[in-house]
């Protein structure tokens, strides 16, 4: 038995910190040290000097973390014992959890070599960094969106991005960190936090309030909350204050670049570490919804690091149950098979509807639990709030569940017409996921009237025509049986217009966006048959000229009408409007005798700019997108064609079409 050595104190420490035992750490902007600070007490009993051994004057390295032998033979929890003096030079790197990877996974670099240890060593706030922080290391090859990595192929499913995880994630260090940026004030925190809830619908719409106010107050509860989520909060907090026309508008800006560069971090970490949990897929919906603002630092890369992470965590705990080829069926989550057409409906169904003085989409909006408190005001999206009524723990985690996959749905939506040909678990036959919590109140109405729409609110309708949007995305097969998937989608389409008609209400922007997906639909199918076929077989299209002209003088309205005089306040819908004026040059590019395309993709990067000139962006990506965008010239193109005949307009294919050309590549393989 080896003999104990005696112990020193390895860092200096207060009377109170020596009586209780814990770490003595001296905030910058006090002569106390934090415990002190925060139990209001008198930090008295610092020493001046440190120990240091022999000439050398280097500090001594710290003991191993509570609990290690300090004769261990181990020396990878060991660290020089670091200055007080040396936090600024700490303080300029990212804060992560309180250890970092180890030495055989370099994907995530997130804490300097001085900062291996257990132990906590306070950092700056973020004011006092001036918020020059690099972009954190992304793991770029398995999240780099544009070059197909392996995940991202039809074997999604097999293969994972983990490589050699590290197991040593840990977030007991992370609230220390956050008080000591923010001053040690709790109250100023959730009032920060609840600044999101009061701005954001969708992200008001995944949490119960109550639940997560209750965690955020008990610190045993506290601790389980994933540190993700609360820097992505406060880093969307931060962004919609910074969009404002205020003073510190530049200082918010950069505490919400801050935070968001830390939500990555620590979301990497966890993925690293095989932590998955909802709170992580919260997360990265949250940090997804920032990333779609028009943000200095705008990566479409980041975009897609944060919504892979939530489309990771769904599909490892299987969160989903749905089939996406199967287009006329949805299954909730108790495997209930629901139809997403309705059956036996007929002409006097549709009277029946007309006649009534409104339809339940008006009630949704004009109930208290709707997210939406201004009337009239610009909604993008209807789903009610958490019920008032109290609810089991149990029960709330569930309808959780049920949200933060909706809101994956929502944003890898969004994802995918960045970058369409990616695809997600979650747009996975075995892994997609749809829940509609307004749907849900709806059903429980009294009514039996009202009940019977359970699937036809414009909120329901919408979601399920996403729902076809993405499988239309992710379809690969050959030429014949391509058709056959592709018309059953359009069919589907089809009878989900068909639907408005039933509806009274005035919901301009969600009815325009179900006819803008299901036009994009068949943009989608042509594209992808064309690329098929069009060697052999010339070019065929599933949609009519005549349904471009409607698409198009929709968008028209809709940017005239809506949109012009509220690019200021509403920077959300920059990323929407950048992918359609592209899909207007999709359209050109499909069909060259519809040069309004171009013209209309004009209009829509005039808007981009317009949001740009109000929130500036210095990013590459989006410089490349707009000249990208300014390529074609509409009033060059209307001069060029002004004297040559219109050519007929593609046919859609057929079944001899197609099989000749199966014939065709056949023989070019053989050859």
């Amino acid at each position: 038995m080896k003999p104990k050595r005696n112990k020193r104190r390895s860092i200096r420490a207060c009377q109170s910190c020596r009586k209780s035992k814990t770490k003595c750490v001296i905030l910058d902007n006090s002569d106390r040290c934090r415990n002190c600070v925060i139990k209001n007490y008198q930090c008295v009993g610092i020493e001046e000097d440190r120990p240091t051994r022999g000439a050398d004057k280097k500090p001594r390295k710290a003991y191993k973390p509570h609990g290690i032998s300090p004769d261990s033979e181990d020396d990878a929890h060991e660290r020089p014992r670091s200055s007080r003096r040396s936090k600024q030079s700490a303080s300029n790197h990212t804060p992560a959890s309180s250890a970092s990877s180890s030495s055989s996974n370099q994907l995530v670099r997130h804490h300097s070599s001085d900062n291996e240890s257990d132990e906590y060593i306070p950092q700056l706030s973020p004011s006092e960094r001036k918020f020059k922080i690099p972009d954190t290391a992304l793991l770029n090859k398995p999240f780099d969106i544009t070059s197909l990595p392996e995940f991202a192929t039809h074997q999604s499913s097999k293969t994972s991005i983990l490589k050699t995880p590290s197991t040593d994630y840990q977030q007991y260090s992370f609230w220390p960190t956050l008080f000591s940026e923010t001053g040690g004030s709790l109250k100023g925190l959730i009032a920060e936090i609840w600044k999101v809830f009061s701005k954001s619908d969708l992200i008001a719409v995944l949490f119960h309030l109550p639940s997560l106010y209750k965690k955020l107050n008990i610190p045993s509860k506290r601790a389980s909350l994933e540190p993700s989520l609360i820097c992505a909060l406060l880093a969307v907090s931060y962004s919609v204050q910074g969009a404002s026309d205020r003073a510190d508008s530049g200082i918010l800006k950069g505490k919400a670049a801050y935070y968001a560069d830390s939500a990555h971090t620590y979301l990497i970490t966890a993925v690293n570490a095989s932590k998955f949990s909802l709170g992580i897929a919260q997360a990265a919906v949250c940090l997804h919804y920032y990333e779609f603002l028009p943000n200095e630092t705008f990566s479409t890369q980041k975009l897609g690091s944060a919504i892979i992470i939530a489309d990771i965590v769904i599909s490892k705990l299987a969160l989903t149950s749905i089939d996406a080829h199967q287009v006329s069926w949805v299954f909730d989550d108790d495997g209930i098979p629901v139809r997403t057409v309705d059956v036996g409906s007929d002409d006097t169904d549709i009277h029946t509807y007309v006649q009534q003085a409104g339809c339940l989409c008006d009630i949704i909006r004009e109930s208290n639990e709707n997210t939406q408190d201004r009337p009239g005001g610009f909604v993008l999206r209807v789903i009610t709030r958490f019920s008032g009524n109290d609810a089991s723990d149990e029960e709330i985690e569930k309808e959780e569940v049920r949200r933060t996959v909706w809101a994956s749905l929502s944003q890898a939506w969004k994802q995918t017409l960045f970058h369409p040909v990616m695809p997600l678990h979650i747009a996975d036959s075995s892994n997609y996921g749809i829940f509609l919590s307004s749907e849900k109140w709806i059903s429980k109405l009294p009514s039996p009237h009202e009940r019977t729409w359970s699937r036809r609110t414009v909120p329901a309708l919408l979601e399920r025509v996403k729902l076809l949007c993405l499988g239309a995305i992710r379809l690969r097969a050959q030429p014949l049986e391509f058709h056959a998937r592709a018309t059953k989608i359009i069919l589907a389409a089809e009878t989900i217009e068909m639907e408005l008609f039933k509806h009274t209400c005035r919901n301009i922007i969600p009815i325009w966006q179900i006819r803008n997906i299901a036009f994009m639909i068949r943009l989608i199918l042509t594209a992808k048959l064309q690329a098929m076929t069009k060697k052999f077989i010339g070019p065929k299209s599933y949609f009519t000229r005549k349904q471009v002209i409607a698409w198009l003088k929709g968008h028209e309205l809709l940017y005239n009408n809506h949109l012009r005089a509220i690019l200021k306040e509403t920077p959300v819908i920059f990323g929407a409007l950048s992918v359609q004026a592209l899909r207007c040059l999709d359209i050109f590019e499909l069909d060259r005798d519809v040069v309004g395309a171009l013209r209309i993709s004009g209009s829509m990067t005039d808007a981009v700019q317009s949001i740009l000139y109000f929130h500036p962006c210095q990013s590459t990506e989006i410089e490349a997108l707009l000249r990208k965008l300014r390529l074609i010239n509409f009033e060059d193109e209307c001069i060029r064609q002004s004297n040559k005949p219109q050519h007929p307009e593609p046919p859609p294919p057929t079944f001899d079409d197609l099989t000749w050309c199966i014939a065709q590549l056949n023989i070019t393989n053989d050859k």
